[in-house]
Parts: C-alpha cells; sequence; structure tokens
C-alpha cells in the first residue's frame, strides 16, 4: 500500500474503472512523465471524492493532464517529446490512438493544440530506401496521398502516412489533410528542379500521368497547364515540352491538343 495526496490540480491516474482499464503502454508512458497511477482506494473514500481528486482513464482527461504537467511547470514539454521519442513504435501507436479519441474542440485548445501537434506520433510514408520514422504535425510536413502512385526512386524528403485510419481522423482535426496525387506529383516528382527523378523512372511516372490524366485533372484545375510546360517529351537529344512541339505519333501528347 502506498499513501499519497489528494490535490487539485491532481497527476494522480486511476487505472481502470468499470468502463476503461488503462492499456499497460499507456500506463508505463504516463508515469515517465510524471503522473502517479492509483490502482484502488480504501472503502472510506467517497467516489466522489475520488472522481475529484484523480484522473479517470479516459483520452480527455488524460490527454488534459499531460497538457497541465507542461502549464504548471511539473514538466518541460521538450521533456514530453523525447519521451514520446524513445517509445516502442506500438506505444506512439497508442499516444497516437489516445489522441485521436478526444474531439476537435479540446484537441483546438492552445496548449492542448500546442502539446499534440509537438509529439511524434505520426509515421512517415515508406519510399523505397527510406527508413520509416514518426513526427510531429509542427514540423510541417506534407501528408502522402491516400492513393499514392508507384515510386521507386528515393524522394529525399519525408511525407506523412496517413493510411491508419486514426493518424488520418487526428490529423484531420488538427488541420491536416492529405495531399492529392496531382498535387504530390507536381510538387515532389515532376516540379521543374527535380534532381531525384531519372529519364527511366520520368517515362514511367509519366505513362501513369497519361493514364490518368483527366482524373488528375479534376483533383486540380491547373495539373494540365502544369503538364504542358514540363518537358518530359524525348527527343534525340533532350526532353521538350508539349507545348514546344507536336508528333501526332506520339499518343501521349493528343492530351493536350
Amino acid at each position: 500500500m502506498k499513501i499519497t495526496k489528494l490535490q487539485d490540480p491532481t497527476f494522480l491516474v486511476v487505472c481502470q474503472n468499470s468502463e476503461v482499464n488503462l492499456n499497460p503502454d499507456m500506463k508505463i508512458w504516463l508515469q515517465e512523465i510524471g503522473l502517479k497511477m492509483a490502482v484502488d482506494f480504501p472503502s472510506y473514500i467517497p467516489k466522489y471524492v475520488i472522481r475529484a481528486y484523480t484522473i479517470m482513464p479516459e483520452p480527455a482527461a488524460l490527454l488534459k493532464s499531460v497538457a497541465c504537467l507542461v502549464r504548471r511547470n511539473v514538466m518541460r514539454l521538450d521533456k514530453i517529446v523525447s519521451s514520446v521519442e524513445r517509445c516502442s513504435v506500438r506505444s506512439k501507436r497508442e499516444v497516437l490512438n489516445m489522441c485521436c479519441k478526444v474531439d476537435t474542440s479540446t484537441l483546438k485548445e492552445s496548449h492542448i493544440y500546442k502539446l499534440v501537434t509537438s509529439l511524434p506520433i505520426f509515421p512517415t510514408y515508406p519510399f523505397p530506401g527510406e527508413t520509416v520514422s514518426h513526427v510531429c504535425l509542427r514540423k510541417g510536413l506534407d501528408a502522402a496521398p491516400l492513393d499514392m502512385p508507384h515510386v521507386s526512386t528515393q524522394l529525399g524528403k519525408s511525407l506523412i502516412d496517413l493510411r491508419e485510419s486514426n493518424a488520418r481522423e487526428l490529423s484531420a482535426k488538427l488541420g491536416l489533410s492529405p495531399l492529392t496525387t496531382a498535387q504530390f506529383l507536381m510538387k515532389y516528382l515532376l516540379d521543374h528542379e527535380r534532381e531525384n527523378i531519372n529519364t527511366v523512372e520520368l517515362s514511367s511516372v509519366m505513362d501513369y500521368v497519361m493514364q490518368n490524366i483527366y482524373t488528375l485533372k479534376s483533383e486540380d484545375d491547373s495539373f494540365f497547364d502544369f503538364i504542358e510546360n514540363l518537358e518530359f517529351v524525348p527527343t534525340k537529344s533532350v526532353l521538350e515540352k508539349p507545348r514546344d512541339l507536336f508528333d501526332p505519333k506520339n499518343k501521349n501528347l493528343k492530351h493536350f491538343f
């Protein structure tokens, strides 16, 4: 048996109640950042006192208590971020899942928004040759399109992976939406200063573009104009823009004339 002081604000978490049982990975992380765990209480303590001076194992209550640690200078935000960085992938997912279950209005409260967007809980997209890591939204990274075209080259930049429903739901609550496929192609694969894609890969990407040209245009009205000014048509020595030449035998050019 351990004795602890009931106080307000409280940093004492009830590990379980009749409806919720705190996940073991979550329990370990919460203890690491400074919250205390309580399994049960003496029978002489009224339930209304327990509820008034403890944190129920519910997502919103837990998240508010972590934010309170920062606001009360019990734990610095950078220390909490570091603790998440050290967590296993499974534990990072549990933290993300907890945040996902909190309603949007609570997440938009300034101190909670700052906390959640600072936590490295979002996985990066597994592009070829790149190791998946976990990042926070405050890095300002884009989110990969949900319908990602095949990419066989290293992108050289990280994008957030929102294919898991909870990551997608949480990012939406925090104001981040995945790029459309058209936006991804224009910004990362077919940008005019591209250095990360060779001629063979470019040809493969352009085959995909031509097969889906009208879908891509429906995603972004500027896509046609972008392609018309893109150097991708092979000639004897260089790649040319469609608008600068016309070969009726080239099926990819017919879309633009």
